[in-house]
């Protein structure tokens, strides 16, 4: 296992396995997942801690699976056929639809979503 592996693991079981010299490269991959400096003193606030795991699953479930993570984004559509109007979300990867809104990963196929685009089809109007 290499020392970025490890870093990912430690990132999303909580289980230390670099130490003296090479916490570091665990400590740069969590500022690369969290997008900003994080403080030391931050990694033992069950908060942060839960945002790291949440950020480090993708490459957790990826390195467990031996795949390199899919990205994809969401297509909108809007449901008429049943006797109240919903609004679906598609993963682009799987095809896979959820009505409950944009979340970070498809819970289809686990791929990461990039939701800093706008859903395909998706106009100005509130994702509900």
């Amino acid at each position: 296992m290499t020392d970025k592996e490890k870093a990912i693991v430690m990132a999303y079981t909580g289980v230390c396995m670099l130490t003296a010299d090479k916490f570091n490269i665990f400590h740069e991959y969590v500022e690369h997942i969290m997008h900003r400096p994080v403080y030391v003193h931050e990694l033992g606030d069950p908060a942060i801690e839960r945002q790291i795991k949440e950020k480090a699953e993708v490459d957790f479930m990826a390195l467990c699976l031996g795949t390199d993570p899919k990205i994809g984004h969401w297509t909108r559509n809007v449901d008429n056929s049943r006797r109240w109007d919903k609004v679906r979300f598609y993963c682009s990867e799987c095809a896979g639809w959820q009505t409950y809104g944009k979340t970070d990963f498809c819970p289809h196929c686990g791929a990461k979503m990039d939701n800093s685009r706008k859903a395909d089809n998706e106009d100005d109007q509130s994702d509900n």
